[in-house]
């Protein structure tokens, strides 16, 4: 039976599993297997947000020691982990630790509780997942893959963080050696080596983890409907404005944080979702609209394509809300990017097309509309960035990129130090929208920073990102499996277009997001392949297959 891990535990606990596992666990299984029908992902998914956002939330209600928060998600994570069924279950394993390690210092943020968003909890899940990963990566068989330029522009990047780090207290502390490993030591620098080490266990972990096609696909899935649910509570909170806020308070309470994060969101009309700020928002949702325009593209019937273009106009919903430019461009070049890559060059030009009327129309038109719109629309924001209360961001760009220009020009090949380069801060006082938000790009402060030698090895990060992916994409046959390693390469090569003007890989859960996606595309060539039909169905699409039993017949685990 399935429950024989469980030998030896009590009488009345294993009777409770008996009765309450089967039906929490058979809408995942099914979902997994192909065996049931399209909406159960979207519910699953939205599920899984749903507790993920509700713990957190319960535990603010109740108190704000941190002790308590760590408590309550190890009762989480062994309630999600007991409750999936399936043997060779370790993947779910690293799939739930990875959304509690990406989301757990936001949740607490939004929740106003400064104490759940140290982000302590995060490295210790960072920590573990990694750990987790390296130890099933190194007995498990995996295709050969050559990947020495991405390992190698990985060390060099550190090599560089650190060279940089002792030329920085050399140049301010030069007698005080013992210093610099205190300084190493530090919140900063440990967070970002914790940082990329999780970010480079996971892209291991999804490339070991993601055997094959219906892995991939309830994967994809299950982060798509995520995504969409953030996107309909931006959508909600711009909607209702008073009403959402004044609930928001009801059920939150009045503290610090949150009315800081509610007044910047009144005075700049701009829906921050689960996140402190609307371009953080809009970064996280354009990773995921190249799949759902994978799952529009791809469709087999009517059903499919009007529920895929629903998911697709919520996601463009929410960014809109935002009000955030260098997203909507991203999105953009992804959208005309994809058709190429996936080889249709019929639906390629038809979508180029529509595409370039689209934007003519909204060139044509979009400062009327921006004129129906509320203050500090997206619109508004493309069409007459110089005008409105609040459009001062043009002006603080240009200061900011000069600073780390002349920053870089004082130090050029080490730079002035990791996390040195700070643009104007935020502050507490409402409002002054040139202390209330920033805006820089990640690559100048990569420059300021590091230096030649940072940027030098970010160009090779980056070239070699680009190269593996569209190495990836040649190698998938024409169809479903090509189609979705090019919307996974869309959505890397959307963090680089928004690290234009945001710190993309400074909002870990982007880069966290990244890194997934990444093992993700790179292992869909190597996918084994199968006989029925169901190995090449994309997202949402199950043929008939006969009906099969919600559970295995073989222990759990």
């Amino acid at each position: 039976m399935y429950l024989r891990t469980y030998r030896g535990g009590p009488r009345v606990a294993l009777e409770v599993l008996r009765r309450v596992r089967p039906a929490a666990g058979t809408a995942f299984f099914r979902a997994e297997t192909g065996s049931g029908k399209f909406s159960r992902w979207l519910l699953t998914g939205i599920l899984f947000s749903v507790l993920f956002i509700a713990a957190p939330a319960v535990v603010a209600l109740t108190t704000a020691f941190q002790p308590s928060f760590a408590v309550a998600l190890c009762f989480i994570l062994l309630a999600l982990v007991v409750f999936v069924p399936g043997k060779h279950a370790i993947w779910r394993y690293t799939l739930l630790v990875a959304l509690v390690t990406t989301m757990s210092g936001q949740v607490g943020k939004y929740f106003g509780h400064s104490l759940l968003s140290t982000f302590v909890i995060e490295d210790i899940l960072s920590l573990a997942l990694a750990l987790l990963l390296a130890l099933y990566a190194v007995g498990h068989k995996r295709p050969q893959v050559r990947l020495q330029m991405p390992l190698l522009a990985v060390a060099l990047f550190g090599l560089t963080m650190a060279a940089s780090t002792i030329a920085l207290l050399i140049r301010t502390e030069p007698l005080a050696v013992y210093s610099i490993w205190f300084h190493l030591t530090q919140a900063t620098y440990r967070k970002s080596l914790i940082h990329g080490l999780t970010g480079f266990t996971l892209a291991i972990g999804a490339f070991s983890l993601l055997t094959d096609w219906n892995r991939v696909r309830s994967f994809m899935r299950i982060m798509l409907a995520g995504a969409l649910f953030f996107s309909l509570l931006a959508v909600a909170e711009y909607l209702l404005r008073d009403n959402y806020y004044l609930w928001y308070y009801r059920i939150f309470g009045i503290n610090e944080e949150t009315y800081v994060r509610v007044s910047r969101a009144l005075y700049f009309r701009r829906a921050f979702g689960l996140f402190t700020s609307g371009p953080g928002l809009a970064a996280w949702l354009v990773l995921f609209t190249p799949l759902a325009l994978y799952g529009v593209l791809f469709s087999q019937n009517r059903t499919r394509f009007i529920t895929s273009l629903c998911i697709l106009a919520a996601l463009i919903a929410g960014i809109f809300v935002t009000g955030s430019r260098a997203p909507l461009g991203a999105m953009v070049v992804a959208f005309a990017l994809l058709p190429w890559l996936t080889g249709r060059i019929k639906i390629a030009l038809s979508a180029t097309i529509v595409l370039v009327l689209l934007v003519l129309a909204i060139i044509v038109k979009g400062p009327q509309l921006a004129a129906l719109l509320p203050e500090n629309n997206l619109l508004e924001r493309i069409f007459n960035p110089r005008e409105g209360r609040v459009a001062a961001t043009l002006e603080k760009r240009k200061e900011v990129w000069a600073d780390a220009l002349q920053k870089f020009r004082e130090h050029p090949f080490l730079g002035i130090g990791p996390d040195q380069f700070h643009t104007i801060k935020t502050t507490r006082e409402i409002p002054d929208p040139r202390k209330l938000d920033s805006a820089h790009s990640g690559y100048l402060q990569t420059l300021a920073e590091l230096g030649y030698a940072g940027a030098l090895t970010g160009l090779l990060l980056m070239f070699s990102t680009l190269y593996y992916g569209l190495t990836a994409i040649r190698r998938c046959p024409s169809g479903p499996r090509r189609g979705l390693a090019a919307a996974l390469y869309c959505s890397c090569l959307a963090v680089f277009i928004t690290g234009i003007t945001e710190p993309a890989f400074t909002l870990n859960r982007n880069y966290y997001v990244f890194c997934l996606m990444l093992g993700a595309m790179l292992k869909i060539p190597y996918l084994p392949e199968e006989d029925d039909k169901s190995s090449h169905a994309p997202l949402g699409l199950h043929p008939r297959v006969p009906k099969r039993s919600a559970w295995p017949s073989r222990r759990f685990g």
